[in-house]
């Protein structure tokens, strides 16, 4: 009976802790920015199939999970279907282009270049990467995270 009572409160501490993760909103004033995520897996720069896929799979985790972050920092984020930004007037388009990707038994490395723009006016321009020894989805949100700070610093500063 004190297993069970043990692993109910281990079960409600991870519950209560990871519900609590927070993320510092990206939105100001309460209102709530849209964002259309779209994710460049950059195959045709790989010619194994196999590679090809991997790209395509880590794209699109990218996308959700940044589409995540964004949704959490108080934004009405989605993926975006079309590549092109005027497709989405009055929103937010955040494309991020996979430029190196890597898996070895050893670890994983990402880089990517990502653009924002709103009305056909460019808000923010960089690149960012990562290296881990760890599971490819750390590199992912490692990067993901960075990008959705520099949006937050950016906004911040009224480039809007």
């Amino acid at each position: 009976m004190s297993g069970i009572r043990f692993s109910i409160a281990c079960l409600f501490c991870f519950a209560l802790f990871a519900g609590c993760r927070s993320v510092p909103p990206i939105a100001a004033n309460g209102s709530k920015p849209v964002f259309k995520v779209y994710v460049d897996s950059n195959e045709s720069s790989v010619s194994d199939p196999v590679w090809r896929q991997r790209r395509r799979e880590v794209a699109s985790w990218m996308a959700d999970d940044c589409v995540d972050i964004l949704s959490r920092g108080g934004c009405d984020a989605s993926r975006a279907t079309s590549v092109d930004p005027s497709s989405y007037p009055g929103a937010y388009f955040l494309k991020i282009t996979i430029t190196n990707y890597r898996w070895r038994y050893m670890g994983t490395t990402l880089d990517v270049k990502y653009i924002l723009t709103k009305g056909g006016k460019r808000i923010i321009s960089s690149t960012d990467g990562c290296g881990t020894s760890r599971n490819w989805r750390n590199c992912c949100r490692k990067v993901n995270t960075d990008i959705t700070d520099a949006i937050r610093s950016e906004l911040a500063k009224g480039n809007r």
